[in-house]
C-alpha cells in the first residue's frame, strides 16, 4: 500500500479563483507575478533534470493554491514518466488538454520541455486578459 501525505489546498484550484474573480475585474498583478514565478520553477525543476522531464498537461486546473493564494502547487505529474521513458527526447504522445497544447504536441503528438514553455505563455495571457478567456471553460474543444 502506497499513501501519499500532502497539505489541504482549500482553495481549489488556479480554474475556480478565476471563475471567482468577479466580472471586468483583475487579479492584482502582485498575484500573477507570483503564479507565474512558481509554476516556471516548478517547470525548471522538471526541465532540468537528466534527462529532462516535460509536465504536458499544464493549465489552470493543475495548479493548486495554497496559503491563500500566495503558494502554487504543480499537480498532474503522470505525464512527466512518459517523457522520462524516452530518455528526454520528444516522446510522441496522446496526452494533455488540447486547448493548452502546443502547436508540435497538437498536431505531431510530440512533447518536449518547450511544449510546457507555450503553455507557461497561455497561462500568462489568461491571467492577464481574464476573465475574457473562453478556452477556459471548454478546454478540450478542437476548434482551429
Amino acid at each position: 500500500v502506497v499513501e501519499v501525505v500532502m497539505p489541504l489546498h482549500s482553495e481549489g484550484d488556479l480554474a475556480g479563483l478565476l471563475r471567482r474573480t468577479p466580472v471586468n475585474s483583475q487579479l492584482p498583478e502582485s498575484q500573477i507575478v507570483r503564479i507565474a514565478l512558481q509554476t516556471a520553477t516548478a517547470l525548471a525543476v522538471l526541465h532540468e533534470r537528466n534527462p529532462p522531464l516535460a509536465h504536458g498537461d499544464l493549465k489552470v486546473e493543475n495548479l493548486l493554491l495554497h496559503k491563500k493564494g500566495c503558494s502554487v502547487v504543480l499537480t498532474d505529474l503522470e505525464t512527466c514518466e512518459e517523457i522520462a521513458r524516452h530518455r528526454g527526447a520528444a516522446a510522441h504522445v496522446d496526452i494533455g488538454t488540447t486547448a493548452w497544447m502546443s502547436p508540435e504536441t497538437r498536431h505531431h503528438h510530440e512533447l518536449t520541455p518547450a511544449s510546457d514553455i507555450w503553455a507557461l505563455g497561455l497561462l500568462l495571457y489568461v491571467l492577464t486578459v481574464l476573465p475574457d478567456f473562453p478556452m477556459m471553460f471548454n478546454p478540450n474543444t478542437n476548434e482551429e
